[in-house]
């Protein structure tokens, strides 16, 4: 199938030879301005929809002097909103336009709420007004964006109802909605202009790889609850759609650079033009340097000292640099072949060095390459896709262990899609999508399943909207996906209702059954390492059979073991024994000898039977290395992973009040099957029972060193090196690794649970607004068998924001404040508690000369310096503050 990809492309191209024709294109030009003051406004959204629908719109924003001109716009009839953040949108529909046409229309705004009139594209996949959406959705809009600099894209998100931000360095970030974050998250789907934007076979949502510049990005999109029916796989948690911007109607240049704290440097440069509105080009470049929040790993550090004292060459374990460095760049031209026909081919590259957490401790991103290319098609609603992201992580390696990290994988993608309609009231969206990811690591990862780790997955939708009458709207939609890796494909249907009673008010009633399927880690994991232990530990993804344990040995609760590598003098074993430490007797005494640990020689003494000295399971602590006491029940099979399904109820409304406050409110209760957990250890490992070795040995010995003895062999202080003797794992029956202790994922049962998220904005008058949020779910940590799953995310968290601003300068600032509840932590390796935190955010801007196009911004993020942690295994976060001058022209 991979094949078939540079033919579509071929017949891309040649689309649009057949179709270039001699037609002549239509401009809308003209200047927006404030109703009361006749100032003019910048950055005000300009859209053309034209009948019947589609994914996407023409559009441009008003530029420096609220100028602003939509080009290339193909002969028909169109609907022209205009928007600005504070002020009531400009509406003129049935607008007709000629070939070769030029209209002039200027628009005066007037203060008040805007979002009745937003579009956006991410709910159903075409165009929709906010209130007539059948979903949960929030907009950032081209002004918002702009008058925030950041440092990562995700900044502007903070606050947003239902959106959990967790912070793992200056840059670096897991950001997911209504929880299930990890240290290693891609459980939010997120797209760039319609494109996955994830590392590939890592299913890593990595923020600070993204390529666009703040200046190129026109609006986000966030959509709160499943989305599978359209998007398919790994959407059941929401969608985060950034939409850049398109070159016709954003030409120009502009450039900024800035510098701050942490020794950050900061800067960007984007450039767009077009010729005879029939080509459209833009490229863009950025880069930032500066030093991250500094922390120290406990495990690493004792697995460098055990090196240094084995005068072993301790490689790259613990070698942290906290020296951040990204560097990007995108480039995209819009060819307009006909008036119904535009290829858009973009591409664009992220060199990244910074320090990522993963399921197995932190790692060095160094040199880590992400790049992409992008090839899309519109012919009237007709909507066709081809891109394919790339991965390459250069000199990266892991931090506990030192291991080189290799990963050179891609995803490639091909979709179509239409909308047609049917009539005034009927329209039917459906298509076609096609995944295909491909693993490279070189064994680095996935080991031995390094030549069988592809995944092909194709997924076929339609959604059907009805509009039941001017007030109700009917929206059915259904999915089947296959995944090669899974026995049965997915169903994923949606339905909603939503009553709109008046243009002002909307509610919503909608059931969506979404689901995620297991990665590429999840199935294909295999790495070994050894994090201040001197034994392996495997971490593995779970094989099509499952793992299985046996049970019908003499040993403790029918369980068999293999011998542990414990020391490079004594190999482990191949065959399986019965799970009975006593059998390991000759083990235990070398060891312990050889360790100096009896004050007598013990080998001499005879092995006791199983009658007289038990044997004890204990499971390895990752965070700690110390050993947990277990018994037989918790080894539990493990089955071949299962998709997990996420079935949701949700009511909402959405509206506006006296034409200057919004309110929204979410209320749903979601019930997951089969959640994927994060990586545990499975295996327990076999040690000598303490009280009854010590009755043992005081046959031989005097009862001081008897107890001495004991509590060296069974391992009570958790230190393996030093008085504990793991002898043997518990291993199942699919193990390749004889010995070794396995980490490794499962399924687990159903989880519930209800939430809500509420948000407000109040728009003082035409200066001022303010806002807040508050979400909360019913739980954060699910007691379950074999293991507790956390949410990783928070029961409470309030986000409230001021903002002022002042249009005949140019000058705009905000105040923003979030509040996070404490919450627990079981990601991976990363174990533990995060405290409360509350954060307090400013930014401003001002231009420094009127229509100059010189704009000054500063930008503090943790204004009070509060020193907290976001996550287990993050370094503490503390102020950063930026300033930064933008040039354009």
């Amino acid at each position: 199938m991979r094949r078939t990809i540079p033919i579509i492309l071929s017949l891309l191209f040649l689309a649009v030879y057949v179709t270039s024709v001699f037609s002549q294109t239509a401009v809308l030009q003209g200047i927006v301005t404030d109703a009361e003051t006749r100032d003019n406004l910048v950055g005000s959204n300009i859209i053309l929809a034209a009948e019947g629908g589609g994914i996407l719109t023409l559009g441009s924003s008003s530029g420096l002097n609220g100028e602003y001109v939509v080009k290339g716009i193909s002969p028909g009839t169109y609907t022209i909103t205009v928007s600005f953040i504070g002020y009531e949108s400009f509406v003129n529909e049935n607008v007709t336009f000629s070939g070769g046409e030029t209209k002039q229309l200027n628009v005066s705004l007037s203060p008040g709420v805007i979002e009745g009139e937003q579009v956006v594209v991410s709910v159903s996949r075409r165009r929709e007004k906010v209130l007539e959406s059948p979903a949960s959705v929030s907009v950032i809009e081209t002004a918002q964006i702009q008058n925030r600099q950041v440092i990562s894209p995700i900044e502007h998100l903070a606050g947003v109802a239902g959106v959990d931000i967790v912070k793992t360095g200056l840059n670096q970030a897991n950001v997911v909605i209504r929880g299930f974050n990890n240290v290693f998250s891609g459980a939010l789907l997120s797209l760039i202009d319609n494109r996955i934007a994830r590392v590939p076979s890592l299913r890593l949502n990595a923020y600070n790889f993204i390529t666009s510049t703040n200046d190129d990005v026109e609006r986000m999109e966030i959509v709160r609850g499943p989305g599978s029916a359209l998007y398919g796989p790994n959407s059941a948690n929401g969608v985060y759609h950034t939409i850049t911007k398109s070159p016709f109607g954003s030409e120009g240049t502009r450039v900024n650079i800035g510098a701050g704290e942490r020794s950050v440097i900061i800067g960007s440069f984007r450039h767009a033009g077009s010729v005879n509105n029939k080509f459209g080009y833009k490229f863009s470049f950025s880069f930032l340097n500066g030093n991250d929040f500094e922390s120290r790993d406990n495990v690493e550090d004792a697995t460098l000292a055990a090196k240094i004292a084995a005068n072993e060459d301790p490689g790259n374990i613990a070698q942290r640099n906290f020296e951040i460095e990204k560097i990007s760049g995108d480039v995209r031209f819009d060819i307009r072949a006909s008036d119904n026909v535009t290829l858009i081919l973009n591409g664009g590259f992220n060199r990244s060095t910074s320090i990522e957490l993963t399921g197995a401790g932190a790692a060095q991103a160094e040199n880590w390459i992400y790049s992409y290319f992008q090839g899309r098609l519109l012919y009237k609603n007709l909507f066709i896709q081809t891109y394919s992201n790339m991965s390459d992580a250069g000199d990266s390696y892991l931090l506990r262990d030192g291991n080189s990290l290799i990963d050179k994988s891609t995803l490639t993608v091909f979709q179509v899609q239409n909308t047609s309609t049917i009539g005034s009231r009927q329209s039917f969206t459906y298509g076609f999508d096609a995944l295909w990811t491909r693993p490279d690591t070189k064994g680095s990862i996935n080991g031995l399943n390094e030549d069988d780790d592809s995944i092909n997955e194709y997924g076929y939708y339609v959604q059907s909207e009805s509009r039941i009458s001017d007030k109700l709207k009917f929206v059915a939609a259904a999915r089947v996906d296959d995944n090669s890796r899974l026995p049965d494909p997915v169903f994923s249907p949606r339905t909603g209702l939503v009553f709109s009673p008046d243009p002002d008010n909307s509610f919503r009633l909608t059931f969506n059954r979404a689901f995620s399927t297991p990665s590429a880690l999840n199935l294909f994991l295999d790495l070994n390492t050894r994090p201040g232990v001197p034994f392996n530990i495997r971490l593995r993804g779970v094989p099509d059979t499952g793992f299985n344990f046996d049970r019908s040995s003499t040993g403790l609760g029918g369980l068999f073991m293999q011998v542990l590598s414990y020391n490079p003098a004594i190999p482990a074993g191949s065959a399986y024994l019965p799970a009975d430490a006593t059998l390991l007797w000759a083990l235990a005494t070398n060891v312990l000898f050889a360790k100096s640990l009896g004050t007598v020689d013990i080998r001499a003494i005879p092995a006791p039977p199983s009658s007289l000295v038990e044997t004890a399971l204990k499971t390895l602590n990752t965070t700690t290395l110390a050993f947990d006491e277990v018994g037989p029940e918790s080894v539990i099979d493990i089955d071949p992973m299962k998709p997990t399904i996420n079935n949701t109820i949700e009511a909402g409304y959405k509206g506006i009040f006296g034409g200057k406050f919004l309110a929204n409110v979410d209320v749903y209760y979601t019930k997951i099957n089969d959640f994927i957990g994060p990586l545990r250890v499975e295996t327990p490992n076999v040690f000598l029972e303490r009280a009854s070795l010590q009755a043992y040995l005081e046959n031989f010995m005097p009862t001081a060193n008897a107890a001495g003895i004991a509590a060296g062999m069974s391992g009570i202080s958790g230190d393996p090196d030093n008085t504990g003797i793991p002898l043997g794992t518990v291993t199942p029956n699919e193990t390749l690794y004889p010995g070794d202790l396995l980490l490794t994922y499962r399924n687990f049962g159903d989880i519930n649970l209800t939430g809500i998220d509420l948000g407000f904005t109040y728009y003082v008058n035409r200066n001022w607004n303010l806002g807040g949020t508050y979400s909360y779910v019913s739980k954060n940590l699910f007691i379950e068998k074999p293991q507790n799953i956390a949410l990783n995310a928070p029961k409470n968290k309030i986000g409230a924001s001021l903002q002022y601003k002042y249009p005949q300068n140019g000058f705009h600032a905000q105040v923003r404040f979030r509040w996070v509840d404490g919450f627990p932590v079981n990601s991976g390796v990363f174990i533990g508690d995060v405290e409360s935190f509350g954060l307090l955010d400013i930014n401003s801007g001002i231009d420094l000369e009127e229509g100059s196009g010189i704009r000054l911004t500063l930008t503090i993020q943790n204004l009070l310096d509060n020193k907290h942690r976001e996550f287990i295994g993050a370094p503490e976060i503390g102020r950063v503050a930026l300033v930064r001058l933008g040039f354009a022209y």
